[in-house]
Formats: C-alpha cells, sequence, structure tokens
C-alpha cells in the first residue's frame, strides 16, 4: 500500500514539474529587442539566459538592419528562432527561419506563436549545394530543442566522442532552388550559423547572390570543415567583401569558430564604417 502510495505521488509530482517546466516563459528586453521563449530544456535556458552576451556581434547585425525598411532576413540555422524574434520584434518585414532539427523547430513554432510574429514564416528544410539527401546528426542525449551538436554530414569531435549518436537520412536543397519556388521578396539580408556547413549553402546559392537582392551575410567559420579563405574568395566573384570579424572566437579541438560580416562591394560608407567602428567587430 505504500509503495503505491509513493509512485503516485512520485507521478503526480513528475507531472506538476512538467507543467511548471512546459509553462515556463522568459522574457527577453534590452533597449533594441523585446520578446519572449518558452524554456523546456536547458540549452534553451542557456541561449535566453546568454542572449546578450553568446554573440553580440550577431545582435549588432540584426539590430542594424532591422531598422531598415522593407529588409528582409533570411535566418539560416534559426535553431529555436531567436535571432528571428529579435529581429521581427524591430521589423515588420518578412523573416524566414531555416532549420532542419525538429526538435528545435518545434520549439521555434512556439515561439512565433506566443509572440503572435505574423511575418516570420518557419521552414523545416536542410539546406545544401544542391537537392540531396544529407546525414542528420541525431545524439540521443541531447536530442532536444536548443542543442547544437554539428551540421549537416559533420558532427564536431568533442561531442561525438562522448554522445551516441545516429545518422538519419535528411532530404535537403538549395537555397537557389527554394528561392524559385518561393522567391524572397525584394532585399534581404543572410545569417548563416549551420556547423560548419555554411560553405555548402553558399554554393547552393549563387544565383541569389549574383541577382545582388542580398545586402549583407553574417557567417559562422568553422575552420575545421573550410577555410575564411574559402568563403572570402567565393563571395569576393559575387561582388562582396570582408568587413569586419567578430571579436569573439571559440576554440575546439577540429578549430576555431568565429563570425564574419560580408557587404556588398558597392555599400554606401555608413554601413561600412558601422561594423567597422562597432565595438564587437575588428577588421
Amino acid at each position: 500500500m505504500l509503495g503505491k502510495i509513493k509512485n503516485s505521488f512520485s507521478l503526480l509530482s513528475s507531472k506538476l514539474c512538467s507543467r511548471l517546466l512546459n509553462s515556463f516563459v522568459y522574457s527577453i528586453r534590452t533597449n533594441d529587442f523585446n520578446f519572449r521563449i518558452y524554456i523546456n530544456t536547458r540549452h534553451e535556458r542557456f541561449r535566453a539566459r546568454t542572449f546578450e552576451t553568446k554573440e553580440p556581434d550577431t545582435l549588432s547585425f540584426i539590430s542594424y538592419f532591422g531598422n531598415i525598411h522593407d529588409v528582409s532576413l533570411i535566418d539560416i540555422g534559426a535553431n529555436i528562432g531567436i535571432y528571428s524574434l529579435a529581429f521581427a520584434s524591430k521589423s515588420n518585414s518578412p523573416v524566414y527561419a531555416f532549420e532542419f532539427d525538429p526538435s528545435s523547430q518545434v520549439s521555434l513554432i512556439k515561439n512565433l506563436s506566443l509572440n503572435n510574429f505574423k511575418n516570420i514564416t518557419p521552414v523545416l528544410a536542410a539546406l545544401d549545394s544542391s537537392k540531396n539527401f544529407s546525414l542528420l546528426p541525431t545524439f540521443y542525449q541531447i536530442f532536444e530543442a536548443g542543442a547544437g551538436a554539428g551540421g549537416l554530414n559533420k558532427i564536431y569531435a568533442s561531442v561525438k566522442s562522448s554522445n551516441e549518436c545516429l545518422q538519419t537520412l535528411t532530404p535537403s536543397l538549395s537555397l537557389d532552388v527554394f528561392n524559385s519556388i518561393h522567391p524572397f521578396p525584394g532585399e534581404s539580408v543572410l545569417k548563416i550559423d549551420t556547423d560548419g556547413h555554411e560553405l555548402d549553402i553558399l554554393l547552393g546559392s549563387k544565383d541569389l547572390l549574383r541577382s545582388g537582392k542580398i545586402l549583407a551575410i553574417i557567417l559562422e567559420i568553422n575552420s575545421f570543415a573550410y577555410s575564411e579563405a574559402d568563403v572570402t574568395d567565393l563571395l569576393t566573384t559575387f561582388g562582396y567583401c570582408l568587413v569586419a570579424r567578430s571579436k569573439w572566437c571559440q576554440q575546439l579541438s577540429e578549430g576555431s569558430i568565429y563570425n564574419c560580416v560580408f557587404l556588398k562591394s558597392d555599400s554606401s560608407n555608413d554601413v561600412i564604417d558601422y561594423f567597422k567602428n562597432n565595438c564587437h567587430f575588428e577588421i
């Protein structure tokens, strides 16, 4: 009898804790941004608490272009949507939030509903250099919203060594193919953070880059997968120039990670000076 009571109490406590956890809403309010997100996992909690400190350069990028009328955001590697939400809290322009991890995509959609933002389009799709099937690393221990442990066909060695991984085949397409089916309206800026798959995505975006509709790109460099020179050489052929690097740089056993900003070569001096003189960037 006592055992049944203990089991019932344990089940009730578990359901209560789960309900309390699922109902926890975290408000992010800064001088530039104002939105809320659900906190259901430790990774979501980490992203919420480090919003202002993890990548201040990305926030500067989002803030600058969020103030420009009719400039859209293409957010590739949106995760739970924290940067898409930040942009939408400043701008009514369209936002396309690409995320191929289904657990993070569900959280992203819930966050859109929480904030009642109508200008964000969540896209459950993996981007590549062409139509293909790509390997999606799924880690049993960390398969939850907000986690990030490697891009398509690539897995961080530091994560791979400590977590059992199941690789699943995921349909992928290029950004050019997506744009041909669902054209991006007007001018846009690109944010790409896909844990080592950034160069492949750019290779699948040649028509879009050639069109001149992409005003600026902030892109995470993952030196274990490609070099900064590989990206710079490619973007130079489409009329872009490297104007700034993030001051933060994460060192992993397989290489370094940091952000770079590329602008069109004919960009105004005002936008170039903004990034060159911003305290979160270096030349």
